[in-house]
């Protein structure tokens, strides 16, 4: 994933995270591997 909206502020890292995870969810995923996995568990409310 690009950093420079990140850098620049245009996007914020956990919204975007959190999409692209709930993404995952609506299409009745199983199970999802992700780099993300450890960040998302520790955001309240992400489940």
């Amino acid at each position: 994933m690009p950093q420079d909206p990140f850098a620049n502020g245009w996007r914020d890292k956990k919204t975007v995270m959190m999409a692209s995870l709930r993404g995952f969810k609506r299409a009745s995923a199983d199970g999802i591997l992700t780099r993300f996995a450890g960040r998302a568990a520790r955001i309240p409310g992400s489940s």
